[in-house]
C-alpha cells in the first residue's frame, strides 16, 4: 500500500503542476488578449484618423478645384472687361476725331467769317 499511496501523491502533485501551468499560461493568453485588443483598438484609431485624413484631403482638393474654378471665373471677367475697355476707347477715339474734323470745319467757318 504504500508505493500505491506514494504513487498517488506524485500523480496528485503533477497534476496540481499541470494545473498551476495551465493556470499560468491561461494568464499568459489573457495577457496576449488584451494587447491583441489594444492593438486593434490603436489600429482602428489609426484607420479612422487616415480616414479623417482622406476627408480632410478631398475637402481640400474640392477647395482648391472651387478656388481653381473661381480664378477662372474672374480671369474671363477681366477678359470681357479688358474687351470692353478697348471697345470703349475705340469709341472714345472715334469721337476725338469727330471733335477733331468739327474743330477744323469751325476753324475753318471762323477763317471764312473773318476773311469776309
Amino acid at each position: 500500500g504504500h508505493l500505491r499511496r506514494r504513487h498517488a501523491e506524485t500523480l496528485q502533485s503533477e497534476a496540481q503542476n499541470l494545473q498551476k501551468e495551465v493556470h499560468d499560461l491561461q494568464k499568459v493568453l489573457e495577457d496576449v488578449r488584451k494587447e491583441l485588443e489594444e492593438v486593434r483598438a490603436s489600429a482602428e484609431e489609426a484607420l479612422k484618423e487616415a480616414e479623417e485624413q482622406e476627408k480632410e484631403a478631398d475637402e481640400w482638393k474640392k477647395a482648391s478645384e472651387d478656388a481653381g474654378a473661381r480664378a477662372e471665373a474672374l480671369q474671363n471677367e477681366v477678359h470681357d472687361l479688358q474687351k470692353d475697355m478697348e471697345e470703349v476707347q475705340n469709341e472714345v477715339d472715334e469721337r476725338n476725331k469727330e471733335v477733331e474734323v468739327l474743330l477744323k470745319v469751325v476753324d475753318a467757318a471762323r477763317k471764312d467769317a473773318t476773311a469776309l
